[in-house]
This record gives structure tokens, sequence and C-alpha cells, in this order.
């Protein structure tokens, strides 16, 4: 695919990133109720853009990705993971990930971890990342597998793979 390029997103983005993170979550054919239970967990605001290391890919000038990272402490936390529709299962989230880590992670960083939709654990799982625990979600009843690798591991996966 030509003309991919990976950049920082700025606070103008964040009306697209939502939509695009709202689109990526209902391709997995959830139930209306479902999206509408979701919809502001899916909204990405200028705010969360200012102060979290935010990530978009572009094909050409058009953005089909994006992640959005937060550092805590010695953990840093993925938040957002998304490409669009249309452009999954090409290896461009795997790219976009190993970009946004690379570029983000820093000696202090012990842990890198993710809360994943169930439609995304072979994606981490992919990356080398664990299932350390379970978490409540909505609707009631549904859990989300919370995921975790050490950074040590994520850069031995990556060198595996280049």
């Amino acid at each position: 695919m030509d003309k991919l390029t990976i950049q920082r997103a700025i606070p103008e983005h964040a009306d697209v990133l939502s939509q695009l993170a709202y689109s990526s979550k209902k391709s997995w054919n959830y139930p209306s109720e479902w999206m509408e239970l979701w919809k502001e967990d899916l909204i990405i605001s200028e705010t969360e853009i200012k102060i979290n290391p935010t990530f978009i890919l572009l094909h050409s000038d058009e953005i089909i990705g994006f992640c959005s990272l937060e550092k805590s402490g010695s953990v840093l936390e993925i938040n957002h993971m998304w490409i669009a529709p249309e452009y999954k299962r090409k290896g461009l989230g795997q790219m976009l990930i190993i970009h946004a880590l690379k570029d983000t992670i820093s000696p202090e960083i012990m842990e890198i971890k993710v809360l994943s939709d169930p439609n995304a654990v072979s994606f981490y799982q992919k990356l080398g990342f664990k299932t350390i625990s379970w978490e409540n979600s909505l609707p009631e009843g549904r859990k989300l597998p919370y995921m975790m690798i050490l950074p040590s591991a994520l850069k031995k996966k990556i060198n595996q793979n280049n």
C-alpha cells in the first residue's frame, strides 16, 4: 500500500478519530443497543489528544487508523487502537501500534497494558500480550480481557518479526 505515513494527532482531529473509532467498533457487527452503550467511550476529545500521545495512520491524506496511549507512573496504557474497517487485516494495525509504542516507551515504563475488545484479543496476542484479568463491561455480564506485556518482551517480539 503506497503513501502510508504515521504522525502525531492534533486536537483538530478529535471528531474524525471519534467517527473512526465508532465505525471500526461497529464493523464487528455489535447490536445497535450495545453500540449506544459504548458511544461515549468512543469519543476522542481534543483534551485527550493534547494530554496523551496519539498517533494517526494516513493513507495519502485520509486518516485510516489511530492509537492513543496514556502514561501513568511505570505503566503505559493503550486507550484506543482503531483501524478503518476497509483497512483491517492488512498488517496496518501492527505497524501503527509498534510505531506508537516505540515512540512512547521510556526507561521508566515497566508494563504495557490494554483493556481489549474480545474481537481484538488475537491482534494483541500476536504482539505477545497476555490476559492478566477480566473486567466488567456493558451490557451487564459482558467481560473484557485486561492484557499486559513487558517492554522487553515486546521489543523481543518486534525484533523477531523484522
